[in-house]
């Protein structure tokens, strides 16, 4: 669940300010305590990398090399934050769907970074090559909110349409709309834990009414027969059947 690509952040728009400095005054980013002046870590999250300037190679292609590697801190950085946060999620049991702390971690190792800034300097005196890179957490939580919000209002369409049909008699369309709902509560459960970790705050127990409504409708119309196993191979047709659409 959490090697694959976020998808939540799908066609997210990544602004970024790139700023190349190739000679001049030593800029204050370069040093640990201006950087901290400069970017406090209770707004802003920094990836800062510098080595020694290679012949070898031209200084763009060496500016992009320490700049990826910035990015990476940043994601390892975002990573942590969500791995040292307990966040709510919800579990299935026979008699009733209870609520229990688990360590959700979400992989960034894709995730556009929204409102990124890079900077880089040479250092000709010493040959020395620095970047940074920075984002600030107010303005990616908000991103990820505005992703989860989307996917939220998704589900409780879903929902509705779950509950309309199963009213109207039609089992088999209220269970498809139910088990549509599981995977994009997967991904809602990954964008929250990485907004509660970056901001600390509460868990949105708004989610697990939502998850807990959709198990409770499956379980209703299946009875006993309801299982992880009936889940999984739908998502397993509906992967097969977005990739048929897609030739």
């Amino acid at each position: 669940m959490f090697k694959r690509i976020i998808s939540f952040i799908l066609t997210a728009v990544c602004l970024c300010a790139t700023s190349i400095v190739a000679y001049g005054q030593r800029p204050a980013w370069t040093q640990a305590g201006e950087r901290d002046f400069l970017y406090p870590p209770s707004n802003y999250i920094v990836g800062y990398y510098s080595e020694k300037y290679d012949k070898k190679k031209s200084l763009q292609d060496q500016f992009n090399i320490l700049i990826g590697y910035a990015k990476s801190d940043i994601i390892e950085s975002i990573i942590v934050t969500v791995q040292s946060t307990s966040v709510l999620s919800t579990v299935e049991t026979e008699k009733s769907v209870s609520q229990t702390l688990s360590q959700k971690t979400a992989s960034f190792s894709k995730t556009e970074l929204v409102g990124l800034i890079t900077e880089t300097w040479f250092d000709d005196k010493n040959d020395e090559v620095h970047a940074m890179a920075v984002v600030e957490i107010e303005r990616l939580s908000e991103h990820l909110k505005s992703a989860l919000s989307t996917k939220q209002t998704k589900v409780e369409n879903l929902l509705g349409e779950a509950e309309s049909y199963k009213a109207s008699g039609k089992k088999e369309a209220a269970l498809t709309s139910y088990y549509e709902c599981l995977p994009l509560l997967r991904e809602i459960e990954e964008l929250n834990s990485v907004i509660t970790g970056l901001r600390r705050h509460n868990f949105n127990k708004e989610l697990i009414s939502l998850e807990q409504t959709a198990r409770k409708g499956i379980k209703e119309i299946l009875g006993g027969k309801a299982s992880t196993i009936d889940e999984a191979c739908f998502l397993i047709a509906e992967v097969l059947n977005s990739q048929l659409k897609d030739k």
